[in-house]
């Protein structure tokens, strides 16, 4: 599953400080547009994430569950 990220790299940060640790990464496109993605372990629900940047800022927004 991906995701749609401002900064990959601040993404797997956050998830890699849960214990998820990242698998791959690499970058793509222009240097100005930083793209990058990252393969994320989600262990207990037996997942891949992928947060992706596709170069343009989104705006997105953390959410976790349950609320802290």
């Amino acid at each position: 599953m991906n995701f749609l990220v401002d900064d990959v790299d601040e993404a797997c940060r956050m998830l890699s400080a849960q214990g998820f640790p990242s698998l791959q990464s690499g970058k793509f496109g222009p240097a100005e547009q930083k793209g990058a993605y990252n393969y994320v372990d989600i262990k207990p629900l037996r997942a891949i994430w992928e947060p992706v940047h596709i170069g343009e800022e989104i705006g997105a927004e953390p959410v976790m569950f349950p609320p802290q």
